[in-house]
């Protein structure tokens, strides 16, 4: 049986407020290996109105288990979550990183993974067999900038960076902000005689692959990614999305790299505009909706791989191709039918709330074509 559900109104509403206070008492585990990594809620936060969700909601209830990426934490805790509750879906997300996630799914340990990075060739060859010998398809869910967040007390300017200049940075050959460099990018701004200090992802993160591919395009293949992992030699490394952001936002002339809506929390944060090749761009949901009226496929059909190689390759003016990805790693087919219901209703809940100041707390809405193809790749989710 179908049917349309209401979704919850934003948080910092009373429904919203009511909608936790059930999950609070109801036990509902919304949990993760790194309780810092959601940012403190913020004050000011504007009431919504309900909204009916368009989506054909199945009348499912039970646990729905999910594991991965930090980046869409928040997103999960405060409103996925709490909107799935009151119709008796209780949405258990592990934040245990994009690896670990993937290793979950594959080990049945997850109904569906979350993911910045694709699965590996023998991954997928074990996600065939978890789904009962059927492929497993990646769909991007969840879509933000990467911002190269940075702390400058004094400067109230937003700093320019060209992309050459942010790899620099990162390999630590440029190392103080006054640096001739990125004066020459910020013609006009008395920039400080001040230390620059690298922070980086110390676990294994899909948004460390990611900005290492970036670097990797910006220096013409002279830095070498090293996947999920980001080189040691230069600065410090912290856990998690929320930790970089917090360890930046703490001491002056820092420098990180993380999901923007993480940024948002810390006043003392500014993003950098990067400069691509066409002029310095600020990352925000326009600037990535304009990089991605571009995107290329790396996998066939509802497997929907994005090409995050030919983002950057494809930069033109106005566009802010250094996005991240999220992918809701899922059985084609193999669940049985309860279980299908219950991941296709949370798939459809993250669809139906991408509105409202979901643009202004970091993320990207899906739109036009790549929002069509993700819906059909959910609806086509079989038993």
């Amino acid at each position: 049986m179908l049917k349309n559900k209401p979704l919850i109104a934003a948080p910092g509403s009373r429904r919203t407020t009511a909608a936790l206070a059930t999950l609070l008492a109801g036990g509902l585990a919304l949990t993760a290996c790194s309780g810092s990594d959601a940012p403190p809620a913020q004050s000011g936060d504007s009431t919504t109105a309900a909204v009916e969700n368009p989506y054909p909601m199945a009348d499912v209830s039970g646990t729905v288990r999910g594991a991965g990426a930090t980046s869409q934490k928040m997103f999960i805790e405060d409103t996925v979550g709490p909107a799935l509750h009151p119709d008796g879906i209780e949405l258990e997300y592990q934040a245990t990183g994009s690896a670990k996630g993937k290793a979950a799914f594959v080990g049945k340990q997850a109904d569906f993974a979350s993911t910045d990075v694709p699965l590996s060739e023998r991954a997928t060859k074990d996600a065939q067999k978890r789904c009962e010998g059927n492929t497993a398809w990646h769909i991007p869910m969840v879509l933000s900038p990467v911002a190269v967040a940075y702390r400058l007390d004094g400067v109230d300017q937003e700093i320019n960076l060209p992309a050459r200049v942010v790899a620099s940075i990162f390999a630590g050959n440029v190392t103080s902000w006054d640096d001739p460099r990125i004066a020459k990018a910020n013609e006009g701004v008395k920039l400080p005689k001040t230390p620059i200090k690298v922070v980086y992802r110390g676990d294994q993160s899909g948004t460390s692959e990611i900005f290492q591919r970036f670097l990797a395009a910006a220096t013409d293949g002279a830095w070498k990614p090293q996947g999920t992992s980001f080189p040691t030699g230069v600065g410090l490394g912290a856990n998690g999305s929320a930790g970089v952001a917090d360890h930046a936002a703490s001491e002056n002339g820092s420098i990180t790299y993380t999901a923007t809506p993480f940024t948002k929390p810390a006043p003392q944060l500014k993003a950098a505009k990067v400069d691509f090749g066409f002029g310095p761009v600020a990352p925000s949901s326009t600037s990535v909706t304009e990089s991605l009226k571009s995107v290329k496929y790396q996998g066939k059909g509802k497997n929907m791989i994005v090409d995050a190689d030919s983002l950057f390759a494809d930069a033109a003016e106005g566009t802010y191709p250094l996005a991240l990805t999220t992918y809701e790693v899922v059985c084609s087919k193999g669940y049985g039918e309860e279980t299908r219901d219950k991941v296709k209703n949370v798939l459809y809940t993250m669809l139906a709330n991408q509105q409202g100041d979901y643009a202004d707390k970091g993320y990207v809405p899906l739109t036009g074509e790549m929002k069509t193809k993700v819906e059909e790749a959910v609806g086509a989710i079989g038993a």
